[in-house]
């Protein structure tokens, strides 16, 4: 099974997220977003990832945040939260759906979306 950073923009924001795939197969084959909770792209996700991979898919756990500013207040979190679901949560949905469909592994009319959380929703927008 072969692992990468994968990096891709969303608007200039530069992002990274985690490929994994088995280059056992020689044909495309179906692709899996993963996208995360609302704490960011972490070792959960990459290993969801890498289980996909296993099991024949070519899966990119998306970054919806790139580098974050950590914000002191609660509600300055909320309201910053608010705002990136109002208006960066589905381009960086499917900025990882580009960046994924652009892979020369993937069968780029069979792809999926699964999520945690905040990631769940990515994934229903997408």
């Amino acid at each position: 099974m072969n692992t990468q950073t994968l990096e891709y923009q969303e608007n200039g924001k530069l992002l990274k997220g985690f490929l994994a795939w088995d280059d056992s197969y020689s044909e495309p084959r179906p692709g899996v977003l993963v996208f995360h909770e609302n704490t960011g792209l972490t070792d959960h996700e990459r290993e969801r990832a890498a289980r996909l991979a296993q099991l024949g898919y070519v899966a990119l756990a998306c970054d919806l945040f790139g580098e974050r500013v950590l914000l002191a207040s609660d509600a300055e979190r909320r309201a910053a939260f608010e705002e990136f679901r109002k208006t960066k949560l589905l381009p960086r949905s499917l900025a990882g759906f580009e960046a994924l469909s652009a892979q020369p592994q993937v069968d780029k009319d069979r792809i999926a979306a699964i999520g945690f959380c905040l990631g769940g929703m990515a994934a229903l927008w997408s």
